[in-house]
């Protein structure tokens, strides 16, 4: 073709060509294709006829051989006919079809199995050599059709398939249990007979369709039978379940893969444990006697497989908390696992408790839309199923905080005699003991204490607890080592056993290895309970005071508390915070998946943080329940130092990271804040040996985090002093910022006041006063009764008695603004809606007083204690309970709540409910408790309810409004962060100054004399003794309140009082004074009087703290006109 196509259309031709012979080299190519695929759908058609007229046919014969064959064992069909027949079932078995059919076969093999005849008995084949394989291959046949009928079967929607399973479970059990075929037993060789057939029964069970597929299929009908409020399941079915899941797994071989899917099928069952114990025989039995507790514990307690504790677990939170859960109950009721096995079991348990915890948090990352009733909020949805067998589920957890449990979970503990009384004694002696000991600089032997394990039941053990001493703390300089850390501490943290040599004293070697192997037992034992524990306050969220609750069995705190304590000293226990916080730092996470001895220190700091939370007064002061009071001091000693030494050494971020520390810190809180209410501690407890306050407020002006943090988180261990003085540096920095100490005279805001309207025309003009104006200097003008303006220039004093006195007025309880408790303290009246914009006067007074404190003037009020607490927001502390303080408002309301906490009779009887009925202006109003409160009964299940719910009404929802709309003027003024270094009492001594008498000696240090006065004069000597020895408390408090306004003598001392007390000698009246001059002072001096002397008052200029003498001739004329002038009341007038 190219030799008659033209040469620029030979390629063009060429390349046509090639296209078409390729297009139809694909068309036949497609004919072949589609050829073929009609032949072979057409062969797979015909096979499937085929196959389908073949299983019909199969299907009709089994039927005809089964039914022409008699019910009973050992009938007509024989061995051989079954086997054929059930050949013809399994051939493409269909588990729904032919349903029917199977469960007729089951009953044929069950029937077959009991037979004593060889020739009826099925499972004879297998001894028979031309049918041994053909029957141990349809036995593998047989088990995977059971597990796929059981994987069918829908035991929730269709009641007849509960009989089904149990038909289907019967055969399987009956075909795996050699030891009870009807042939076996008339052969003299049973048992040989028995271990050969066991390895064809394994071969039977293992491949894809065996052990692991029926227990997944188990696992299924189990979830469908028990996974709801009601079991569907009856004993006998569920125990043919559960022993049908042992069996395959025990013929199994129990590999590990085995126990994996029995922990992800069967243990992940909701209450399936639960369910066991209650069928009792039925059911249980199997469970304890395979040890299956034991070998499950054995899997999760592997370090280098962990199936259900990782990231690639199949199970979500739900199916993961209900394994949890199951396997609580089952090592509960198998106590070998707790005898044997218990540091295994904790193990387990807490990774399991990890990897929840994990799948809780990281479902918490993200938006929390679904609840959970163990573990709370999280995104992940929930099994509705799950949801209604979740009480079960919670019930079975509830065993893990049991006092079983407990007991078993610290038995180490609990059954060894931390310390002796012997040893006590000859410690607090100074003699040394028959074992010799290790003696110290002094020459003192002192034996160290040792850990024996007491014979008999726990009963005996707490026998012995009454008797254990309080230890002393253990020295660092006597226990240090080259290491740095005492030799308990460094065995508690893993560090090697010789390091401990001098534990025993100076005993033989053998009994120190001993005594050495004793304590290492303890350490570890106490390490993993406490681990575990700490796993379930974290993971459980809902049942965290429940977990920690269940620790105040017997005298467990205390027991965990001196195992604390002997270990070594606070600053021991900071070492190994230390090396914890940079290993975290290093590896930027905390690893709380090892045994730590910081377990056991977190643990008992947040087990006695929640019980002190929860205990009243009587609980904890008298009754003693949870440490005698000088272990509370010397805890709280313990934790002070530990914590400044921890924050001091790593660094506030580093530290605050550590669970031990967070736990340690939130028991030092609760305990400062009992201590703050009942004193039980030395003031000198909270301070820190060796914290210098002027090199700690050095740091905090630098800004060091340390110091910053030590400030919020406990500022006790700074003196009140040294805060107060922090605190009027705060408010200075806060005026200088506004530029109001920038000018020599800045400018002031005048007020007017009528004494007869004070608070009418203080609230007009002081109300909407701006912030910044407030803040800075206001002068006051009083008028009196008769229109004119009272003499007097303000500098200062005016205004401190207009604020003193405007207070008190608006703090009167007649008033109605507040209510004065049994003790005369303040809190905001519930009824003080009566008065007309009654918010607005409460933010009005909010303001009054932040101006006070801000100002550092003192008024003379006392509120109660509850109120200053939520000056300082401190009730929303997840620690604070409003009963603690109930008895601060109503002493009889607390007395009888607390009766009913303890009473011991039925509750009903008392006919209360869920109300509160309060006489308002003679009206009685019902406060309801809860919805329809008035309509719910008070029981014994409710009772801590109702005291919890009584104390929050009265000391917080009724008074909700005013104290918000008080704090919200107060806070105007006086910044919320400025007063959390403060209590509150010390927040009432920063207000009201101390409840103290004057300091004479502090007064007469820092008192300036003018007029010829001097310390000498015989008329200053005169003013001393009468204020010393003539004077009353209450008289020296109206005299300095003649003097400065003030009743209370300066937060600070004399010495911070500005201006400085002054006193001056006068001579004329008052509108005669034109100030001091030569004549005037040698007057004064040389004491030269004029006859008026005897007859004028002593006056005073409160604006300057100015005290004005007249040159009296003799004491009692002066003590006489001082008492006389100092109980008139009257304002800058008296003369």
């Amino acid at each position: 073709q190219r030799m008659f196509l033209p040469p620029s259309q030979c390629g063009q031709g060429q390349s046509a060509l090639i296209e078409k012979a390729r297009r139809q080299r694909d068309e036949r190519q497609g004919e072949r294709r589609r050829e073929l695929s009609a032949l072979r759908i057409q062969a797979w058609y015909r096979g499937q006829l085929a196959r389908i007229r073949l299983r019909c046919q199969l299907r009709d014969e089994f039927r005809a051989s089964l039914s022409a064959a008699a019910p009973a064992g050992g009938g007509s069909i024989s061995a051989e006919e079954l086997l054929s027949a059930a050949a013809k079932l399994l051939y493409r078995f269909d588990p729904i079809r032919d349903l029917a059919d199977f469960e007729l076969l089951a009953r044929r093999l069950v029937s077959s199995s009991e037979a004593t005849a060889s020739r009826a008995a099925y499972p004879a084949l297998l001894l028979k050599k031309a049918r041994a394989a053909a029957c141990a291959a349809q036995l593998s046949k047989l088990i995977a059709a059971i597990s796929a009928c059981l994987a069918a079967l829908q035991p929730d929607t269709n009641a007849g398939h509960l009989r089904t399973a149990s038909v289907c479970l019967s055969a399987l059990l009956a075909l795996s249990t050699p030891e009870r075929w009807g042939f076996l037993s008339a052969l003299s060789n049973r048992e040989a007979y028995l271990s050969g057939l066991r390895p064809l029964l394994a071969r039977a069970f293992s491949g894809p369709s065996g052990a692991s597929a029926l227990l997944a299929s188990i696992g299924r009908f189990l979830w469908l039978g028990l996974a709801r409020q009601k079991s569907l399941l009856s004993p006998l079915l569920l125990g043919a379940l559960l022993t049908a899941s042992l069996r395959a797994a025990d013929l199994g071989g129990w590999t590990a893969g085995l126990i994996d899917d029995f922990l992800r099928h069967l243990l992940s069952v909701p209450g399936l444990v639960a369910h066991a114990a209650a069928a009792g025989e039925a059911a249980l039995p199997g469970l304890l006697e395979a040890d299956a507790a034991g070998r499950l514990v054995d899997r999760l307690a592997e370090s280098d497989a962990r199936p259900l504790c990782s990231e690639q677990s199949p199970l979500d939170a739900g199916r993961l908390l209900c394994t949890l859960a199951n396997l609580v109950q089952l090592a509960q009721l198998d106590l070998r696992v707790l005898a044997d096995r218990l540091p295994a079991f904790c193990l387990a348990a807490s990774a399991l408790l990890r990897r929840l915890r994990q799948l809780v948090s990281n479902g918490r990352a993200a938006s929390s839309t679904s609840w959970h009733p163990v573990l709370g909020w999280f995104s992940h949805p929930c099994d509705p199923g799950l949801q209604e067998s979740m009480p079960t589920v919670a019930k079975q957890l509830q065993l893990l905080c049991g006092a079983k449990m407990v007991r078993l979970l610290f038995a180490d503990l609990l059954g060894y005699e931390v310390f002796t009384l012997r040893f006590h004694d000859e410690l607090a002696s100074g003699g040394s003991g028959s074992g010799g000991g290790s003696s110290g600089s002094s020459g003192i032997s002192i034996k160290r204490p040792t850990f024996r394990l007491l014979k008999g039941s726990s009963s005996s053990a707490s026998k012995t607890s009454s008797t254990l001493p309080l230890p002393a703390a253990a020295s660092a300089s006597s226990s240090a080592s080259a290491s740095g850390a005492p030799a308990p501490v460094r065995e508690l943290a893993g560090l090697r056993l010789a390091d401990t040599g001098d534990c025993g004293g100076g005993g033989s070697g053998k009994r120190q290895q001993q005594q050495q192997q004793q304590r290492c037992w303890l350490r570890q034992s106490a390490q993993t309970a406490c681990q575990l524990y700490l796993q379930a306050s974290r993971a459980l969220s809902q049942m965290r005071n429940d977990i920690l609750g269940g620790l105040w069995i017997s005298d467990l705190p205390r027991r965990l508390w001196r195992l604390v304590q002997s270990s070594g000293s606070a600053a021991d226990w900071s070492s190994v915070a230390n090396a914890a916080a940079k290993t975290a730092s290093q590896n930027n996470h905390w690893e709380d998946s090892s045994a730590s001895p910081l377990h056991l220190l977190t643990l008992f700091c947040e087990s006695s943080a929640a019980l002190l939370t929860v205990l009243d007064d009587v609980e904890l002061f008298e009754q003693e329940r949870c440490l005698q009071l000088t272990e509370l001091a010397s805890l709280a000693a313990f934790l002070n130092r530990f914590v400044y030494s921890h924050v001091c050494a790593v660094g506030p971020d580093a530290a605050n990271a550590g669970p031990a520390f967070q736990a340690a810190l939130r028991l030092l809180a609760v305990l400062h804040t009992k201590d703050t209410r009942h004193p039980f501690c030395p003031p000198a407890v909270w301070l820190v040996p060796g914290l210098k306050p002027h090199a700690f407020l050095a740091d905090l002006e630098r800004e060091r985090p340390a110091a910053q943090f030590l400030l919020r988180a406990c500022p006790h261990v700074l003196p009140l002093r040294e805060r107060i003085g922090l605190f009027r540096r705060l408010v200075r920095s806060d005026k200088n910022a506004l530029g109001l100490l920038a000018l020599e005279t800045p400018p002031s805001t005048l007020i007017v006041v009528r004494r007869s309207q004070l608070v009418e025309d203080g609230y007009r003009q002081l109300a909407a006063l701006p912030v910044a104006k407030l803040k800075g200097t206001v002068r006051v003008r009083f008028v009196n009764d008769l229109g004119l303006d009272e003499a007097g220039i303000d500098q200062d004093g005016v205004f401190k008695e207009f604020l003193e006195e405007i207070l008190r007025r608006v703090l009167d309880p007649s008033l109605n603004l507040f209510k004065a408790t049994e003790d005369q303290r303040l809190y905001p009246s519930p009824t003080s809606c009566v008065q007309e914009n009654h918010l607005l006067l409460f933010e009005f007074v909010g303001r009054l007083l932040g101006k006070a404190v801000y100002e550092g003037i003192v008024v003379d009020v006392a509120f109660a204690t509850f109120f200053l607490t939520q000056m300082l927001d401190r009730q929303r502390s997840s620690f604070y309970s409003f009963v603690d303080e109930l008895a601060s408002l109503d002493a009889m309301l607390y007395k009888n709540l607390t009766f009913i906490k303890h009473y011991e009779g039925d509750l009903s009887e008392l006919e209360l409910t869920f109300s509160y009925d309060e006489d308002v202006m003679g009206q009685v109003v019902t406060h309801d408790l809860v919805p329809g409160g008035r309509f719910v009964a008070l029981t014994n299940e409710n009772r801590f309810s109702y005291v919890h719910l009584m104390a929050n009404l009265r000391m917080h929802t009724q008074i909700r409004q005013q104290v918000a709309a008080f704090l919200r003027g107060f806070r105007q003024l006086v910044s919320a962060d400025w007063l959390r270094m403060f209590s509150p009492p010390e927040l009432q001594c920063l207000i009201a100054g101390e409840a103290t008498d004057i300091d004479l000696d502090d007064l007469k240090q820092h008192v300036r004399y003018y007029g010829g006065f001097h310390s000498g004069h015989r008329v200053i000597q005169w003013l001393w003794e009468v204020l010393e020895r003539d004077f009353s408390p209450a008289e020296r408090a109206l005299f300095l309140k003649f003097v400065t306004s003030c009743s209370r003598p300066p937060l600070l001392g004399f010495a911070h009082l500005q201006p400085p007390l002054s006193i001056r000698c006068v001579e004329v009246a008052e509108d005669q004074d034109t100030g001091d001059t030569l004549g005037t002072v040698l007057k004064g001096f040389f004491r030269i009087r004029s006859g008026r002397d005897a007859q004028r008052l002593p006056t005073s200029s409160t604006c300057f703290n100015l005290l004005k003498l007249p040159n009296y001739a003799k004491k009692a004329t002066l003590r006489d006109k001082l008492r006389y002038a100092i109980s008139s009341h009257s304002g800058f007038e008296l003369s």
